[in-house]
């Protein structure tokens, strides 16, 4: 069966608990990764490490995986507004965690603090020497989205009154440069959760925690760390790295059900998906 997976972050414990609980119920899982692989945890590195090598697995682009891929290799898929330039991007982001993942390519804290009080193309280059070829590959050739025929992967946001066929993505994203940034960078509502959808397939993503959005219209945030589904939708982001509580989730394309594990890799019970009605208020915009 197929797995999509949430946004890992560095926390590497977690997703190889996440994969071998997965395998364990399933012996035959392939797996959808929504993106975000780097920043915020500690182990970015070894993320990668274990991503190459995992067989039956596809890789979406998150908006974290973009500003790696431009301070690394000096390119990406979307030029943020806010922080056009690589030296932009690797400042803006060292508050988000792209600290701890140069620290986990061996690379010392007060050499990145050099290079950021007048960070150059020459002095990130020579500061991100530690970075491997293969890394640097994997990042340059993640894609915006992945397609199945029943399902489509995307990291952060695609309209609700968008087709994702006929046209399809990649002759939209050409033809509608502003869906470049809307698929890495956008965010749900809680009114587009719950809102119907053009789409004629599920749509599964990450970036935007589900502690943003309130749950069942009780005014409070989603604080079960559980994904967050409506029609036609499903949010993944169930904030493994950004609080202790918080999880690593899988989801069962076929089956709807989940996996998820805590920052150790414990296991939690697998139970079939739930539909969440979002209340109809604004979550609220971040950048990262």
């Amino acid at each position: 069966m197929r797995w999509i997976i949430g946004d890992i972050h560095g926390m590497l414990d977690a997703l190889t608990g996440l994969v071998d609980a997965v395998r364990g119920d399933d012996h035959d899982a392939s797996f959808f990764f929504v993106g975000d692989y780097v920043n915020r945890g500690m182990q970015s590195r070894q993320v990668i490490d274990y991503l190459l090598q995992l067989d039956r697995a596809q890789f979406c682009r998150g908006n974290h995986d973009d500003v790696f891929d431009y301070v690394v290799n000096n390119q990406c898929f979307e030029y943020h507004a806010e922080m056009p330039t690589r030296a932009q991007m690797f400042d803006m982001f060292l508050q988000y965690g792209l600290d701890n993942t140069l620290a986990s390519y061996g690379i010392r804290g007060r050499d990145v603090a050099a290079v950021a009080r007048k960070p150059t193309d020459r002095g990130l280059d020579e500061l991100l020497k530690p970075i491997p070829a293969e890394h640097r590959s994997f990042f340059r050739n993640l894609p915006a989205h992945l397609d199945q025929p029943e399902f489509f992967v995307a990291h952060a946001r695609w309209p609700i009154e968008t087709t994702t066929s006929e046209p399809d993505f990649n002759q939209l994203l050409k033809a509608k440069p502003w869906l470049r940034h809307m698929i890495l960078w956008g965010r749900f509502t809680d009114s587009e959760i719950s809102a119907h959808k053009r789409w004629k397939r599920d749509g599964f993503f990450g970036h935007s925690p589900v502690t943003m959005y309130t749950a069942g219209g009780k005014g409070t945030g989603n604080r079960e760390y559980l994904p967050l589904i409506g029609p036609n939708i499903t949010l993944l982001d169930t904030a493994v790295a950004l609080s202790t509580s918080g999880r690593l989730t899988a989801v069962c394309a076929e089956t709807r059900d989940y996996i998820q594990t805590d920052r150790a890799g414990r296991k939690f019970g697998k139970r079939l998906l739930r539909t969440v009605a979002a209340a109809p208020s604004e979550a609220r915009s971040l950048n990262s």
